[in-house]
Formats: structure tokens, sequence, C-alpha cells
């Protein structure tokens, strides 16, 4: 059965999307560890890696543009101002972005503001997903998805599971689970084997 944002009315919840995201940082091999193994890995990846910085900053400003009111969403704005200063990234907190996120290299990612993003998801550097001229709506992608450097997703397109969005594609239609999308615009191969979730 096909993911879906079942809660859409409501934010996308906080620590267990933290964990999701931290937990997916980690090759499935590595996730057997005592709570004190989980501790050092925590910290070592809180230390060295910047994508799950940036997530962990996106689920902050979530958090208070959808539980603190407008205080909460002119703190949102200046925090997102600032990593976009520090990473040149720009992820809106009204995106939904579930847990289990992984960016590998943070830096030029773009969502838009009603962009969602199913759990488990891979996103590389220079990623756009937003709107577009001329159409109402922003991207749904799906879980298990993997979108390479350099994609641009925009529009009112739904990205189903498992999908592979390849390097430099423009996906401006959507794409059925399973599949890979290729090129400018973006080619569609519904008969690519599933990407390996994580």
């Amino acid at each position: 059965m096909a993911w879906n944002d079942t809660d859409s009315n409501r934010p996308v919840p906080f620590w267990s999307s933290v964990r999701a995201d931290l937990i997916a940082q980690l090759p499935p091999n590595e996730r057997q560890r005592s709570p004190l193994g989980w501790a050092l890995a925590a910290a070592k990846i809180g230390i060295s890696s910047p994508g799950f910085k940036v997530a962990l900053v996106y689920r902050f400003n979530h958090a208070l543009v959808n539980h603190v009111g407008p205080t909460g969403r002119i703190v949102a704005g200046v925090i997102n101002k600032a990593t976009h200063i520090i990473y040149h990234s720009a992820i809106s907190p009204t995106a939904r972005l579930h847990g289990g996120l992984v960016l590998p290299h943070p830096q030029g990612i773009t969502i838009g503001t009603e962009v969602v993003v199913g759990p488990r998801t891979w996103i590389y550097q220079n990623v756009t997903m937003g709107g577009t001229g001329g159409r109402d709506g922003q991207p749904n992608v799906g879980a298990d998805c993997r979108i390479y450097t350099g994609a641009v997703i925009v529009g009112p397109v739904v990205v189903g599971d498992e999908v592979v969005v390849s390097p430099n594609s423009l996906v401006q239609r959507s794409v059925p689970s399973g599949s890979l999308a290729v090129g400018v615009p973006a080619a569609v191969f519904p008969k690519f084997s599933k990407a390996k979730a994580s």
C-alpha cells in the first residue's frame, strides 16, 4: 500500500522524527546498539553531520511555526535565514518532511512551503522542490525515495514510493511508485527496480 500523509492537518511530530532521522544516518547493520552506544552515535552524528543539523533545525522551526504562534514564526524565520547563510539551504518551516530524512550534503537544497516528503527519503545537494508559475500546488513525494544532486521537482506532482530521481532531472509530472525519473523534462521508466529502503 502506498504511503500517504494521513495526518496532514497536524504538525509532523518532533521527537519521533528526530529519532527516525538519527537512525537513518546509520546503515541497518550498525543499528543494534546499547543505549550508551546510541548516545555516542548521536553525539558523533550531531557534531559531524551537516545534513542532520539542517534537518534538526528544520524540525525545530516546524515546531515553532505550528506550536508557538506569531512569535514562533518570527523566530523560525530568523533561524531559517541563519541556516541559509551557513549551509546555503532553504527549507520552509511549513513544509512537511517526515522522519528518517537524510540530507547527505545539504548545501543548496530549496524546499517550498507546501512540499510533502515521505519517511526515509534521501535528498542530495542543490535539489529544488516547490511551486511553478501558472500551476497551483507543490510536490508530494512518497516514502523511501532518492532525489539526487541538482534535481528539480515542481508543481502539483505526486512522486510515488521508492522513486529515484536522477541527477539534474526536471520533474513536472507525476511519477509512479518504483520508477526512475531521468532527464529534462524527466522521462519515467516504470520497470525500474525498487530503491532499497533504509
